[in-house]
């Protein structure tokens, strides 16, 4: 059975504190969440260092991806 994928991506809406701050934010609401389903996270290209960066240490429940003009 495939595991459910969720994916967010909120194309060019936030700065990269505003990035940041929401993957705070999203790491702390899934702290307990079961890992029924992988989640990745597609922010602006302008905050992709800052929230690999993030992800690295951090460690939390969900993935980064990259966003694609096409």
């Amino acid at each position: 059975m495939r595991t459910p994928f969720i994916a967010g991506n909120w194309k060019m809406h936030k700065t990269i504190d505003e990035a940041v701050r929401f993957a705070q934010d999203l790491a702390s609401l899934l702290e307990d969440f079961n890992r029924e389903a992988d989640i990745v996270i597609f922010p602006p290209f302008t905050a992709l260092k800052s929230l690999s960066t993030f992800i690295e240490y951090e460690r939390p429940l969900f993935s980064l991806g990259a966003q694609n003009m096409h």
